[in-house]
C-alpha cells in the first residue's frame, strides 16, 4: 500500500481471511519498494513467513529475519535429531526475568542447506512441557498401537514355505517400526505337518510331511524413557535466520523471536530496543495488521514510524470522522 506522498506503508487494515504466508509475501515486497535499507531491518516474525519462495525472496533483497520454521520442512527435523544426538547444548536460562517458574532454554546453532541457500538454523529446547504435548503423546500411542497391531495381525497370518523369506518379512517389519514409540520382539517358528489327500487314511500309509513357518509378534508399550525423550523433542523448537553469530547469539535470537508474543498482546512498549536500528516484527491480526517498529534513533526509522501512527490512527476514527485539520 502507497501512501498519497508515495511511500509505502506497512502497517495495514488487511482482510483477517488472507493467507499468513501471502501477507509475508506482501510485506517483503513492502520492504524491498520502501526508503528502508535491507540492512537496518530485521524482519521478526512466525513460521507462515517460511516458505521457499519467501526464503529466496529474501535472499535476492538482502532482507535479514528471524522465523521458526515449520515441523513440516525436513530440515527441522534433521537438526533437531542432531542436536539430541549432540548433546551440545548451551544454557540460555530464563526469558521470562518476571516469573519465577519460567520455562529454562538451552539451544544449539548448526549451519543449514536450505531453499537454495544456507542458513543459520538454532534448535532451542524448552523445560515448559506443554499439557497440549502430554494429549497429543497419548493419541499417538493409541493410534500407533492400532496400526502395529494390524500390521502384526496381518504379518502373523502368512504361512512361509522358506524360513529366509519368514525371517527377511519379520525383518522388514521391524525396520518400518524401528522408529516407533512402541517396541516389538519377533521370531519365527517351524511347524511341520503331514500332507494328507481328503478322506479315510489308509491304515498303515505313510504320507509325505511338509514344513512351513510363521512370524510370531510380541508387542510392547513405551517405555518411560521413550515417553520422556519424545516429550523432550516435542518441546524443542527450530528457529531460522541469516543473521551473523557474531553479532547475533543465540539468546539474542531466542528473546527477540519470543518478544512477538508481548506484540501480538498490544504491548510492542514492553520489549526493549534492539541495539541494531531497526526493528520491524510482523505478525498476523484478524482485522489491523500493524507491524510494530522500534528504532535506535535513525532518521528513516522515525520516519517510518511516524507514517505507521497517523495511519494506525487514521485506520482507528469512524467513518466521516475529522482528522482535526
Amino acid at each position: 500500500m502507497v501512501s498519497k506522498q508515495g511511500v509505502p506503508l506497512m502497517g495495514t487494515i488487511g482482510d483477517g481471511n488472507l493467507s499468513d504466508k501471502i501477507w509475508n509475501r506482501e510485506m517483503i515486497e513492502s520492504l524491498e519498494q520502501s526508503f528502508l535499507d535491507p540492512r537496518s531491518v530485521v524482519y521478526v516474525a512466525d513460521s507462515s513467513l517460511v516458505t521457499a519462495k519467501n526464503l529466496q525472496r529474501m535472499a535476492q533483497s538482502k532482507v535479514r529475519f528471524i522465523s521458526r520454521i515449520p515441523e513440516t520442512f525436513k530440515a527441522a527435523g534433521e537438526v533437531k535429531a542432531r542436536a539430541f544426538a549432540e548433546d551440545r547444548w548451551q544454557a540460555i536460562g530464563r526469558l521470562a526475568r518476571t516469573r519465577r517458574n519460567g520455562a529454562f532454554y538451552h539451544a544449539v546453532s548448526y549451519r543449514h542447506a536450505l531453499a537454495g541457500g544456507t542458513y543459520r538454523l538454532t534448535v532451542v529446547r524448552s523445560s515448559s512441557l506443554d499439557k497440549r504435548k502430554e494429549k497429543k503423546l497419548e493419541r499417538l500411542i493409541r493410534t500407533e498401537q492400532e496400526a502395529m497391531q494390524r500390521a502384526a495381525r496381518e504379518l502373523m497370518g502368512r504361512r512361509f514355505s522358506c524360513q529366509a523369506d519368514a525371517e527377511a518379512a519379520l525383518a522388514a517389519f521391524q525396520k518400518a517400526h524401528e522408529d516407533a514409540l512402541h517396541t516389538t520382539r519377533g521370531l519365527v517358528i517351524g511347524y511341520t505337518e503331514e500332507k494328507r489327500p481328503r478322506g479315510r487314511p489308509r491304515e498303515g500309509m505313510v504320507y509325505p510331511k511338509e514344513t512351513h513357518y510363521q512370524v510370531e509378534i510380541r508387542l510392547f508399550a513405551p517405555s518411560e524413557e521413550a515417553r520422556k525423550a519424545w516429550l523432550e523433542r516435542e518441546s524443542a523448537f527450530v528457529l531460522i535466520s541469516n543473521l551473523p553469530e557474531d553479532e547475533w547469539s543465540d539468546t539474542a535470537l531466542l528473546e527477540e523471536y519470543k518478544g512477538q508474543t508481548k506484540v501480538e498482546q498490544g504491548r510492542p512498549g514492553a520489549k526493549d530496543e534492539v541495539p541494531l536500528g531497526l526493528h520491524l516484527v510482523a505478525f498476523p491480526g484478524k482485522c489491523l495488521r500493524d507491524p510494530a517498529l522500534r528504532l535506535r534513533g535513525s532518521q528513516e526509522a522515525r520516519g517510518a514510524r511516524a507514517v505507521l501512527r497517523g495511519q494506525r490512527d487514521g485506520a482507528r476514527a469512524r467513518p466521516g470522522q475529522s482528522d482535526g485539520s
